[in-house]
């Protein structure tokens, strides 16, 4: 490795332990050794995943020097490269909404703290700080969607999966490049990009190209190291560039040839394990729309496992569930389903035949061997077996949005529905974003705690999507308190059309 790369990436101290337990600069270190335990690449394809394994378990002893990366609001020290890569899989025992886990045992995930967009769709420019459970409300056509879909694009931009295919997928509508900036008045936005923030004071910035010549995307990406003012503090893929590149400089200079295939995929799993602790769970980051048709006869499967962004999957991962022993988790779905007045329990059939897919349901008001399965169900029980099924299974994704949570569902049901999933996120340690227009949903949160957010989404005179949290309600002495729902509705909290 050249002396200059190492002195302008930051080499690690002495006294900070390494994997092995002995300190950076020993011979009992990780980076001396580093070539020797990837296979110096030149088995790249064979012992990937053992080398990926190694990687994980090297990061349990770094949180000392990732705490450099987040002490600083203006520039960050790096490892050398050799330790980057290999060191920054996964940091255990972050903080985590200003709370800090006791046990790794007891360990939180990282939750997305900040989003920065910007050129994506009708966003212009827009900062937004979510909490645990954020609500977006406004009215139709204000970008509520497009605000998800730009943290979809840049999970995908994360994973290195920008192909169309993927993108829908994930539930983003509009693919082509061409149809994802905004088209004001005043002209295309310059650049597109979307910085991820799960760590204070830095955040991952991953800036979009369009470029023809990418012949399955159209799309080409840096992603960058950035402060909260927005200045670059490090491009990831040159650093990432430079430094698989002296390894592989190191492999062909004793006669071991390494591809270019080889070569990409070092850079990349190198480059996602570094960036994990600063975009938390967003690699798994789906936008959710239940559709009556998926969920009703259970024959579409889509790509996405465990459950597809409309259902598909959702009876064969309930099978998965009930074969794997999961017990208390289909327990706990009977009991929340019983917020249905008819509804006394489901079970998933022993005798079913080859590609039968059938839940039995129970209806109180019937006689008791009588059973319906899920084609006879009405379509609020199918949204409610969805989003249940979503916050307790252990296979879901940790971070995800639901668009519309709305649909199909009782006033008051709503408000119950979103106190649930507000209490479920935080025991099964979810990150959950959602958007509605029933004012009843509101009814559900509680403002006046943070990590329950309400966001008003709304449009500049010239069209172009803004944010707006809305604050704890103040109460009045001597004034009853009024529901969220009816300040929405008449008009306090904003989100609503007034060109009629």
């Amino acid at each position: 490795m050249s002396q200059d790369l190492g002195e302008e990436l930051g080499e690690a101290p002495a006294d900070v332990p390494g994997p092995g337990g002995g300190a950076w600069g020993s011979s009992g270190g990780c980076p001396r050794t580093w070539g020797r335990s990837l296979g110096k690449l030149r088995r790249m394809s064979r012992d990937l995943p053992r080398s990926l394994g190694k990687l994980r378990r090297m990061s349990r002893d770094l949180p000392r020097s990732l705490g450099k990366l987040r002490s600083r609001s203006t520039g960050l020290e790096w490892g050398s490269p050799r330790a980057t890569i290999a060191g920054l899989a996964r940091v255990p025992r972050l903080r985590v909404l200003g709370r800090r886990a006791n046990t790794a045992d007891e360990e939180q995930r990282l939750v997305i703290r900040e989003i920065e967009i910007e050129g994506f769709k009708s966003i212009e420019r827009l900062k937004l700080e979510l909490g645990r459970v954020t609500v977006l409300i406004g009215e139709n056509g204000c970008g509520k969607s497009n605000v998800l879909e730009a943290i979809a694009f840049a999970s995908a931009a994360y994973s290195n999966r920008l192909d169309h295919e993927f993108l829908a997928s994930r539930g983003i509508r509009s693919v082509e490049p061409r149809l994802m900036r905004p088209a004001f008045s005043g002209g295309t936005a310059d650049r597109m990009r979307v910085c991820i923030g799960a760590l204070r004071n830095v955040l991952v910035d991953f800036r979009f190209h369009e470029d023809p010549s990418v012949t399955m995307t159209g799309w080409l990406v840096e992603s960058l190291l950035v402060n909260e003012r927005g200045d670059a503090v490090k491009n990831v893929d040159e650093r990432f560039r430079t430094a698989v590149g002296e390894l592989v400089d190191e492999i062909t200079s004793q006669g071991t040839m390494v591809s270019d295939a080889q070569r990409l995929v070092a850079e990349h799993f190198a480059k996602r394990g570094f960036l994990r602790p600063f975009v938390g769970e967003l690699e798994r980051f789906l936008i959710f729309s239940p559709e009556n048709s998926a969920l009703r006869t259970f024959e579409r499967e889509g790509q996405i496992l465990p459950i597809g962004i409309n259902g598909e999957g959702l009876f064969a991962h309930l099978r998965a569930l009930d074969r794997a022993g999961k017990t208390e988790v289909l327990e706990e779905l009977n009991r929340h389903l019983s917020l249905i007045d008819w509804f006394s329990g489901f079970e998933l059939p022993t005798d079913l035949g080859p590609g039968e897919r059938r839940l039995s349901l129970r209806d109180r008001y019937l006689a008791s061997d009588a059973l319906l399965d899920q084609r006879s169900a009405n379509e609020g029980f199918l949204f409610l077996l969805f989003y249940y099924t979503l916050l307790l299974s252990p296979d879901t994704p940790t971070f995800f949005a639901i668009d519309n949570i709305d649909a199909s569902l009782n006033p008051r049901l709503c408000a119950r529905l979103m106190h649930d999933v507000v209490e479920l996120a935080k025991q099964q340690d979810r990150q959950v974003v959602v958007t509605t227009h029933n004012p009843a949903v509101l009814d559900g949160l509680d403002l006046s705690d943070d990590e329950q957010r309400l966001v008003v989404v709304s449009r500049t005179e010239h069209g172009a999507t803004r944010v707006r949290r809305v604050p704890a309600p103040k109460p009045i002495e001597g004034a009853p308190a009024l529901r969220l729902s009816e300040a929405f509705l008449r008009g306090y909290l904003g989100g609503l059309p007034d060109n009629f």
